[in-house]
């Protein structure tokens, strides 16, 4: 039933935001058991794509106030299968809801964690039916205001070449006017066999 629901949806797409779907698709599986180093501003963190599932090691450190790295890795390019691209001259557009989380620290309190849907926006730029470039702008109002992600991809050559996240950036503007912007690159990426990947993620304790 919910292949035949893809199907018909499928069908409903324009012929080039549909072909890019089926491309995306396939991106995305070939990112399985790839693992990569994510660099968070200067701090160096290993993540893997195993399953289906992002695993970090160590875990992300603690956010700023109201910005959360979280799966944007996979997940973005994840989350462009179900957005509806309208062409517009040299990239697609899109208007969604989409997950977003912050923390509130609090003196002498419990931090406080929020996450839902927000109101989200943004461009996508492709090579041929390939995603090159995700920009979304998310609408939280609560500490923060206004979010913006810019994700670039590029072809990193391992067995074969695979289209993989390299640079990100995400800024977000908070209700008191303050601004703060993260910057996330990824490199050093190594291509596993399922047996190999799981050994890596159980056995090496720097992971």
């Amino acid at each position: 039933m919910i292949r035949t629901i893809l199907i018909v949806f499928l069908c409903l797409l324009p012929v080039e935001a549909q072909t890019i779907r089926e491309q995306t698709q396939q991106n995305l599986m070939a990112m399985n058991n790839i693992s990569a180093t994510q660099i968070v501003d200067g701090s160096r963190y290993r993540v893997a794509m195993f399953g289906g599932q992002q695993v970090f090691q160590p875990r992300l450190p603690a956010p700023y106030v109201g910005i959360r790295l979280g799966a944007e890795w996979f997940g973005l390019l994840q989350d462009s299968q179900t957005w509806a691209l309208v062409p517009a001259g040299d990239h697609f557009t899109y208007s969604s809801g989409c997950r977003w989380s912050e923390t509130a620290h609090r003196v002498f309190r419990t931090d406080v964690e929020w996450e839902g849907w927000v109101p989200c926006e943004g461009e996508v730029y492709v090579e041929g039916n390939n995603i090159v470039r995700i920009t979304q702008r998310l609408r939280p109002n609560r500490l923060a205001q206004l979010v913006t992600i810019d994700m670039n991809y590029s072809w990193v050559q391992l067995k074969t070449k695979h289209l993989l996240p390299v640079q990100m950036t995400m800024s977000a503007v908070f209700k008191n006017g303050d601004t703060k912007t993260v910057s996330v690159t990824w490199a050093e990426y190594k291509e596993y066999g399922s047996e190999l990947l799981v050994t890596e993620l159980t056995e090496n304790p720097e992971w």
